[in-house]
């Protein structure tokens, strides 16, 4: 059948000459059409064998720590002997001619610049491309490196950036800040809980009341209850909020999100309550500044609430359905600290909303005697009656006569 219709196929083509052109044409035709589809092909083939990661420079988040984390990393490998494109770049330090710490002098580092580098990571051939991006309103240079290897396993790579990723210390606390989303804007070292002076009743209380919140999850949830704390801590200016709150949050092993309230409008704070990171305390500090909280019965107070619920800022309604937990809260510790509880809207600082409220005194004559254990661990206490003194200022104190425990005493007034 076949060999029948070949040899008729032949004999058409002798017989007419011109049906070979067409037909040559033909198959011209098919086979440029089928060749374009060759580099989608290998194209597809390439990206299926190859794994890829990318990370750059552009934002003020992690991502960017690790960007510079990887450069390190890959500075310190043999493998940057063998690049070909190189950068040079500054050294951000302060050193003297008379600094030893420095003995080279030099105030940059010759790092990967723009271009292909290779090296090898546990005898797997890697390879990375670095390549600037658009800074459009920004001075910043900024960066973006691709990393490649090959094959279809994830692992590899994830092994690369387990290694040079930042690696928090069990001695910090990331502190967030939130700008369109939560962003670590710095890491500070934990502060134990006995470092912090404070009325043995109100320490007490505070730690007693967190523990159990963290400890009873399911208490809450069983009784369909938000699962969620908020506390109000108010006094004089200096006498502890900020310190107590940081050590708290040590103490549970907690990270600290900071709310500055008079940025916010009521589609940010929202949004920020509402995607707390884990494992984190909000902090809002001195909540009296947003006038918008303040007391209705003030002077320009309801006039003051009104614009902010008709604008896009944020209005005294949207804060109270935040914290009554029409936005999930779960999981969520709230601390809002003013020297001014007397302007704040009875709204805000009602039961159910705010579950525990805390005047922060000044210390008194058995903080004082503890302050001084605790700097002066070698000293005896002197048997004297300490007048009443603010935090921040038997600290400011205690560092101009840190070596001299009797100009300290001397220092503070006695009853």
């Amino acid at each position: 059948m076949i060999s029948e219709y070949m040899a008729t196929f032949t004999q058409m083509m002798k017989d007419y000459p011109w049906m070979v052109g067409i037909y040559s044409l033909y198959g011209m035709t098919v086979l440029t059409y089928c060749l374009k589809f060759i580099p989608s092909f290998f194209g597809f083939i390439k990206t299926q064998s190859i794994t890829t990661l990318e990370l750059n420079n552009a934002g003020w988040s992690g991502n960017e720590a690790h960007f510079q984390a990887f450069m390190a990393w890959y500075l310190k490998s043999p493998y940057s002997k063998w690049s070909r494109y190189l950068s040079l770049d500054g050294k951000y330090h302060h050193w003297d001619d008379e600094d030893s710490e420095y003995p080279d002098k030099k105030t940059y580092v010759i790092g990967a610049g723009y271009g292909t580098h290779f090296f090898f990571y546990k005898k797997r051939l890697f390879w990375f491309t670095k390549g600037s991006l658009q800074s459009t309103g920004s001075d910043k240079e900024k960066q973006n490196i691709v990393i490649k290897t090959l094959g279809r396993n994830q692992q590899p790579l994830l092994s690369l950036v387990a290694d040079f990723a930042v690696k928090p210390k069990e001695t910090d606390l990331n502190i967030y800040a939130y700008k369109d989303e939560w962003d670590v804007i710095s890491r500070v070292n934990k502060r134990p809980l006995s470092s912090v002076i404070l009325r043995k009743d109100i320490k007490d209380d505070l730690v007693s009341n967190l523990q159990y919140f963290y400890a009873n999850r399911e208490w809450y949830v069983k009784r369909g209850l938000s699962y969620k704390q908020t506390y109000i801590l108010h006094g004089l200016p200096g006498t502890g909020k900020s310190s107590t709150i940081k050590a708290l949050s040590s103490h549970f092993d907690k990270n600290i999100c900071i709310i500055d309230i008079t940025a916010m409008s009521n589609l940010s704070f929202e949004k920020a309550m509402a995607s707390v990171p884990r494992n984190s305390i909000v902090l809002i500090e001195d909540f009296d500044s947003c006038k918008a909280l303040h007391s209705r019965t003030d002077e320009n107070g309801d006039a003051t609430t009104r614009f902010a619920e008709l604008t896009d800022v944020l209005s005294l309604s949207k804060v109270l359905n935040v914290l009554d937990g029409v936005v999930s809260l779960d999981d969520t510790v709230v601390f809002l600290t003013t020297n001014h509880l007397e302007k704040i809207d009875p709204a805000m600082v009602r039961k159910g909303r705010v579950d525990y409220i805390y005047e922060i005194p000044h210390l008194e004559d058995a903080e004082v005697k503890e302050y001084i254990k605790l700097m002066y661990p070698e000293a005896d206490v002197p048997q004297v009656t300490f007048d009443t003194i603010a935090g921040c200022d038997i600290q400011s104190k205690y560092l101009e006569y840190r070596e001299d425990v009797n100009a300290f005493v001397a220092s503070l007034a006695v009853k």
